[in-house]
Order: C-alpha cells, then sequence, then structure tokens
C-alpha cells in the first residue's frame, strides 16, 4: 500500500490530511483499517463460501497467496481517484456507481422487528436518497389470517435533491419475491425478481424503458459479489454485499456497493438495480 500510493499523486492527496506530503500518524491508520477491513470482508465471503459449497457437495478450492494482490485490488477498485470520479449524479437515474448502506446500528440486526432503513450514496460519499420500509414486518407476520400468503412490504425512496419519492413495491409468495418500481408520478419505472434456474436462482431487473432485462448472479464460490449481465449475458457491472466501505466511506457500516460500465445502463435499469441490491441484502440478511 505505501508503494501504490507513493507512485499515485491523486491517492496520496486522499490521505494526506495535512499536506505535508508524507503519509504518517492517524494518516497511516486510516489506510491499515481499508486493508483490514478487505481482509475480514474475503474472510467472511470464503467462509460463507465453504458452507455454501459444503450443503451442494462441492469444493472449493484455496485460491493462492499472491504478495501484493490485497493492496493492487484496493488500489484498482475501491479507491475512486486511482480510477478518476465522474461528476457527482444528481439523482440514482445518473448514477453509475451506488452505495446502499444499512442504517441503524443494533436495529440492522434484529431484521423483521424493525422497520429497515437504508441511505443511498454516490461514489464520493455524497448523498443520493434515503430507503425506509413503511410496514413493520413482525407486526404483518403476526396478523397475517392466511397461511397461503405473505404480507407485502413496502419501501419508500425519497431522493435527495429533488425530494421526490419512488416506492419499492415488494411482493412475495410462497416461491415469489419481487419488487415493482413506482416513481413519484405513478408511473413504473422496473421490476426486479428472483428466478430460479438449473444453477440455483438469479435476479432479474426488467425496465419499463429502454435497455432489455439485465440479470443479476451469484455463485457458491463468490456469495458476496454478483455479478451483473445485460441482455446477451455479457458482464457490465457488479453488486458488492458486505461492501468494507473503502475510498470515500471509512467508518464501519453495513453497505453494499453496486457499479457499472459508464454507458451500458439506463435509468430506469438502475433503478431496478439498486431495487435488485435490497432484494439480494434482505435474502443475505435471512441466512445471517
Amino acid at each position: 500500500m505505501r508503494v501504490l500510493i507513493a507512485k499515485d499523486p491523486a491517492i496520496r492527496g486522499r490521505f494526506d490530511a495535512d499536506g505535508n506530503g508524507v503519509i504518517d500518524g492517524d494518516e497511516w491508520e486510516q489506510v491499515r483499517q481499508l486493508v483490514i477491513h478487505r481482509l475480514e470482508h474475503e474472510e467472511a465471503e470464503a467462509a460463507t463460501a465453504e458452507r455454501l459449497a459444503a450443503k451442494a457437495g462441492a469444493r472449493v478450492a484455496a485460491a493462492p497467496a499472491i504478495p501484493g494482490a490485497i493492496a493492487q485490488a484496493i488500489h484498482e477498485g475501491d479507491l475512486p481517484a486511482s480510477r478518476g470520479l465522474s461528476p457527482t449524479p444528481e439523482n440514482i437515474g445518473d448514477a453509475d456507481e451506488i452505495v446502499l448502506e444499512r442504517q441503524g446500528g443494533l436495529g440492522a440486526l434484529l431484521g423483521k422487528m424493525v422497520r429497515r432503513r437504508y441511505a443511498v450514496f454516490a461514489a464520493d460519499g455524497s448523498p443520493l436518497a434515503t430507503l425506509e420500509q413503511v410496514e413493520n414486518q413482525l407486526i404483518q407476520e403476526l396478523t397475517n389470517q392466511s397461511i397461503f400468503e405473505v404480507p407485502d412490504l413496502h419501501f419508500r425512496v425519497v431522493e435527495a435533491g429533488n425530494g421526490n419519492t419512488t416506492v419499492f413495491s415488494r411482493a412475495r409468495g410462497l416461491a415469489r419475491d419481487r419488487i415493482d418500481v413506482i416513481d413519484h408520478a405513478g408511473r413504473f419505472r422496473a421490476a426486479v425478481e428472483w428466478e430460479f434456474t438449473l444453477l440455483g436462482r438469479k435476479l432479474v431487473a426488467q425496465p419499463a424503458g429502454e435497455g432489455g432485462p439485465v440479470t443479476v448472479k451469484g455463485s457458491i464460490f463468490h456469495p458476496f459479489t454478483l455479478e451483473i449481465l445485460d441482455l446477451v449475458d455479457d458482464p457490465i457491472g457488479r453488486i458488492e454485499l458486505g461492501w468494507s466501505g473503502l475510498g470515500a466511506f471509512l467508518a464501519g457500516a453495513h453497505r453494499a456497493r453496486i457499479w457499472v460500465k459508464p454507458g451500458e445502463v439506463t435509468p430506469d435499469q438502475r433503478w431496478g438495480l439498486l431495487a435488485a441490491a435490497l432484494l439480494a441484502d434482505l435474502e443475505a440478511e435471512s441466512h445471517r
């Protein structure tokens, strides 16, 4: 990490708070924490992969240790200054990188007992929206009169820039979990749903407008990293669950990061991917 920072003036400026040209003291502690968070994330993903593989009767081969690989991955993928940031987007529909952060501290561990709350950020940490669950899931399930129906859950997304409210309408059933995205004018923008395949499950985001469906799927070997595929199954981005919060996000929190190649998705598809990240996080919560 010291070598990479020394070679990159933009990264050095990111951590050199006192401007003396040297990363030391508390400045270096920030860098150290970035590495620790990444190591913890990779260890947790490896443990989850082993558990899923054992359940499926498969084996996970240990990845060879490559000196400097962790530092290189942090530098290239997680430090915004190293890849050049585009201007801060005005809203979610314009963002090629979105961070979905779960809020609430202890409440985040209580699952259905509290209304879930999230914040949505751009890559540079600028707030894009708040996302809050409307109903209390536990009360809904306790008062449910039918064993054949699962009470719906809805989420309210309020954008920071314009105050517009978009609704994520979640409908669940015995083998169904879907979110419809409805904007502030009542227009349908996208739908996201879990679909079953021979190799497992995947999320499919169907936009209302142009672009066609976008598929989000992972594997038992990399359960925290979901690949985003376009209409012809070419990779155009990824969703990282349990993202350790590098770059503009130094404080510890539970996050998912959505990243797509610039120019590859439409605004409706971006809204669908945000809903997909939410569904994936709720699924991961049920396993936790």
